[in-house]
């Protein structure tokens, strides 16, 4: 698992990469920052709450590219569902909470 692997960061903006085998999970944590995101490669992830919540199904195709709000301060997972590597890159604009 490779999860939030920094690229780069200059000026109040992250770069990040990130890569689940099928089955892994992101360590929980709480997304503080307006992001971008591209999906280089996966089927789906199911995002779990750590405060019990009904999971989110969330289909992903490759190249598709998303908007994403920040997710504080409900503390979640990713947990790929999908039968291939699930991958991004996100750009977090750290001076935009």
């Amino acid at each position: 698992m490779i999860w939030d692997s920094q690229i780069t960061e200059r000026d109040g903006v992250r770069v990040n990469h990130a890569r689940l085998e099928p089955g892994e999970a992101s360590p929980w944590h709480v997304d503080s920052f307006h992001r971008v995101t591209v999906v280089l490669q996966g089927e789906q992830l199911r995002i779990e709450y750590q405060d019990g919540g009904e999971p989110k199904l969330v289909p992903v195709v490759a190249g598709e590219a998303h908007w994403d709000e920040p997710s504080a301060p409900r503390v979640h997972r990713a947990v790929n569902s999908g039968q291939l590597p699930y991958e991004e890159v996100v750009v977090v604009l750290m001076e935009r909470a």
